[in-house]
């Protein structure tokens, strides 16, 4: 079997202790004081499409330090022209889907199938991104200071003005989001996303306390030293440029990493969680994977494996493992 990382016996075996700060779970509560319970929504279009089986709505909400974000939900046609309070019929179970990096929300019916599996399905801008592979339009109006091309190390000399302080609270304020919309079952809410939306919905799932499943597949931003070490391609080699310019700056950043590291929220996480991992995955290394599922304290967990993935995984197989897993557990 090929292998980039470790064998798979010892990545199965494989539960790092984590150097996370001691005010980790307090400074994420304080964070998460200033998000509304119940985020403003601020925008709501219905989209003209050429789907009769979906009706798709461009959301915009209040975010993090209360930016407007961009998300589309997607409803099944026939569920969203009922009134569930005439029916008495339950609302739709939701799917918030966290994207991965350089990408955004895309085109109206570009993500159709959680609404073809029964879902209601958000899936949200990641700010500043949208304009290297989905179109997305949300804006960073907080980007702060000198960084490298990218993301990854924005602001990071700070937790405090992070780039990804600012992306988690969106994330988080999309759950809460989903649970005040009139066609979703608040009670049946999921979290999915892979690389980047991974480590976005890791800290989502985890700091919310409301989601019921989590879908993760190869996730960034997740037990991040070893990824600094390993990686050879993708976004931590930002990283690397950052501190070649800035070697003084390396306490300050890995400081800052240890609140946002998705190993940390994995092991805050009892929920149904299923993971999926391509062992020659040369952007987020193998091991970073199974460290967030061998962590995460959930009774009903699977991680699936495909030897001779790459950052894709499992890539289609893995949507539809997904779609069972959710209709499953939610």
């Amino acid at each position: 079997m090929p292998t980039l990382d470790m064998s798979l016996p010892e990545l199965r075996a494989y539960a790092p202790e984590l150097d996370e700060p001691a005010d980790f779970d307090a400074w994420w509560a304080e964070q998460l004081q200033s998000l509304h319970e119940r985020p403003e929504l601020l925008s709501d279009e219905i989209q003209d499409t050429p789907f009769p089986g979906m009706v798709i709505r461009e959301l915009v909400f209040a975010g993090a330090d209360d930016d407007p974000v961009h998300a589309l939900l997607t409803l099944p046609a026939a569920r969203a022209e009922q009134d569930s309070e005439l029916t008495g019929e339950p609302g739709l179970p939701g799917v918030v889907q966290c994207v991965g990096y350089g990408g955004g929300r895309g085109l109206p019916g570009q993500v159709p199938w959680y609404a073809m599996a029964g879902f209601a399905h958000l899936i949200v801008d990641p700010r500043g991104q949208g304009g290297d592979w989905a179109y997305g339009s949300t804006p960073d109006p907080s980007s702060a200071g000198a960084h490298a091309a990218g993301w990854l190390t924005d602001g990071v000399q700070a937790p405090e003005t992070y780039y990804y302080r600012r992306t988690i609270l969106d994330s988080v304020a999309a759950v809460r989001l989903m649970r005040t919309l009139e066609d979703v079952d608040a009670s049946r809410i999921a979290c999915v996303g892979g690389s980047q939306g991974g480590g976005l919905s890791l800290a989502a799932a985890a700091l919310d306390g409301h989601v019921q499943a989590v879908c993760i597949d190869s996730p960034f931003i997740t037990h991040i030293p070893r990824a600094l070490q390993l990686a050879s391609a993708g976004p931590y080699l930002e990283m690397e440029r950052f501190l070649a310019v800035h070697p003084q700056a390396e306490t300050t950043v890995a400081r800052t990493l240890s609140y946002i590291d998705g190993a940390s929220f994995a092991s805050r996480l009892d929920v149904p969680t299923l993971f999926s991992v391509g062992l020659l995955d040369p952007v987020c290394p193998p091991s970073t994977c199974f460290a967030a599922h061998n962590l995460c304290p959930a009774p009903d967990k699977r991680i699936d494996v495909y030897p001779y993935g790459a950052h894709a995984g499992g890539g289609h197989r893995q949507v539809l493992a997904h779609c069972r897993w959710l209709q499953e557990h939610l």
